[in-house]
């Protein structure tokens, strides 16, 4: 039986990884009836081996195209996808086996739009780690699905754990069209995510890690260079639930506090000093959205403490991050 699934592979200069990622989604113990590689203009052997894989397998479509980021590669990949749902793998990243056999049983019992996995952090030594809890399940509605995307629990805003309807990205809702990843953004999930998860009536979701986000030192998004568009897009998060989920905007607020604390947080791990112009403004933002954070039931106590540490004792903050690896 087949899973109606079409799992979408941004491709950039990763011929070291890519055949290990394929392959992992070959293996599915259902199988995939359409993969979609899109090579965004690589300048390494990536594009002939996505299209050698293509003649070995039927079910693999090649798209070459000029580098445009993988916000651009993606949205190909989503024009191209003609099956009833959608997923997405990066191309240095690998799935376990079951992956889509489990999240496809949970989606179509449950009957979701979405469904989620844990993920496992792992580095290219294969040392890995899950900051999830074990043996977690949970059925949400689209409100409650959007308080747990901002709550620091259960997921977060990578697109790669997920089955979704392939209409999430097709109907209009909330004053806009089709959805896309924004073509030229950093951080094109967080614009995303709560947009296409607004739309979903029900979401399911197991703690259970399948997902092998490989923590490369040189990929698009891990690499050594701090951007700050977490915080612009937590602030654009923030407007959409104002204007469509007001009841919702404290969500949106301790969403805006831990994006841009996460800037602060980069730097200390980086073992460089925060620019003064850019702490104020971090600053501005979070003892205005504290009290949201501190009154919040769902944010865990550990994320509370770490928030009035960084508002009232930076020095100690620095100290503890500086020693933490990122999570």
């Amino acid at each position: 039986m087949g899973s109606n699934l079409t799992v979408v592979v941004p491709v950039y200069n990763v011929e070291k990884y890519l055949k290990k990622c394929v392959v992992s989604i070959l293996e599915q113990t259902i199988p995939v009836e359409e993969i979609i590689l899109v090579d965004d203009g690589s300048t390494d052997q990536s594009g002939k081996l996505a299209d050698e894989l293509a003649e070995q397998y039927k079910q693999i479509k090649v798209i070459h195209q000029k580098n445009g980021g993988l916000a651009a590669a993606r949205n190909s990949g989503i024009d191209a996808a003609t099956k009833e749902y959608i997923a997405f793998v990066d191309s240095d990243d690998y799935i376990d086996p079951h992956m889509y056999e489990i999240l496809m049983d949970r989606l179509l019992k449950d009957r979701a739009d979405m469904s989620i996995c844990g993920v496992w952090y792992e580095q290219e030594n294969g040392e890995k780690y899950t900051p999830y809890p074990d043996n977690v399940q949970k059925i949400w509605n689209k409100k409650q699905a959007l308080i747990e995307l901002n709550s620091y629990q259960y997921f977060n805003m990578s697109f790669c754990d997920i089955i979704f309807k392939r209409e999430l990205f097709e109907i209009t809702a909330y004053g806009e069209g089709v959805l896309r990843f924004p073509v030229g953004k950093i951080s094109e999930d967080f614009y995303l995510m709560h947009k296409v998860v607004a739309r979903a009536n029900k979401v399911t979701y197991t703690s259970a890690p399948f997902y092998h986000y490989v923590q490369r030192g040189n990929s698009i998004s891990r690499n050594k260079k701090i951007h700050t568009a977490p915080m612009d897009a937590s602030n654009k998060q923030l407007e959409f639930f104002k204007k469509w989920f007001p009841d919702l905007t404290f969500v949106g607020e301790t969403g805006c506090f831990f994006a841009h604390v996460s800037i602060y947080s980069a730097y200390c791990r980086s073992g460089r000093k925060c620019p003064d112009k850019l702490t104020k403004s971090i600053d501005k933002v979070c003892h205005r959205y504290l009290k949201s954070v501190l009154k919040s039931p769902y944010i865990p106590r550990a994320k509370k403490a770490q928030a009035l540490t960084y508002c009232f004792s930076k020095p100690l903050y620095r100290v503890v991050i500086s020693r933490r690896a990122h999570r």
